[in-house]
């Protein structure tokens, strides 16, 4: 049998060269799935567009049912007597008047945020996801319901 002689240069420099293409190929593999996730994430979660400055923010799922409990609560009773709080109720009321009856606000996981607007006035903000297909229903199902409805009785809602 007759040796063949191995050429280990011409071995090293196609192997490091393989490594080479193999690494800027796993880089930019790993790149594009990295901003691709980082992007979606991004886009499921709202707290990036909550200001710093909130007070409170609260995500509550199944908005309905828990709000429902919430307000059978001593600290609700309490919170009643809150102009701001009392407003939020009846915008919760008028919220659910403008959907149908198959549509439920247990099916949104909005996000409310409060903030202080001066040492004696609080404000809040409700945030809806917008990706999420529940929420884009329930905004279509507002919309629908405003259109149905006297346009200048809501003007204060929004």
């Amino acid at each position: 049998m007759q040796r063949v002689p191995i050429n280990f240069q011409s071995t090293l420099k196609k192997l490091s060269a393989f490594l080479i293409v193999f690494l800027l190929v796993l880089t930019g593999v790993t790149y594009l799935y990295y901003t691709q996730w980082l992007n979606r994430q991004r886009s499921r979660t709202i707290f990036p567009y909550i200001p710093e400055s909130a007070a409170l923010v609260y995500e509550v799922a199944n908005f309905d049912k828990q709000w429902s409990h919430f307000q059978k609560t001593p600290l609700a009773k309490t919170l009643s007597q809150i102009p701001v709080f009392a407003a939020i109720q009846q915008n919760i009321n008028e919220l659910k008047s403008l959907l149908d009856i198959s549509q439920s606000l247990n099916e949104v996981s909005p996000t409310v945020s409060v903030h202080g607007l001066s040492e004696t006035h609080l404000g809040y903000v409700l945030y809806l996801n917008t990706h999420d297909t529940a929420a884009q229903r329930c905004l279509l199902a507002c919309k629908h319901g405003i259109h149905n409805t006297n346009k200048e009785k809501l003007w204060h809602f929004f």
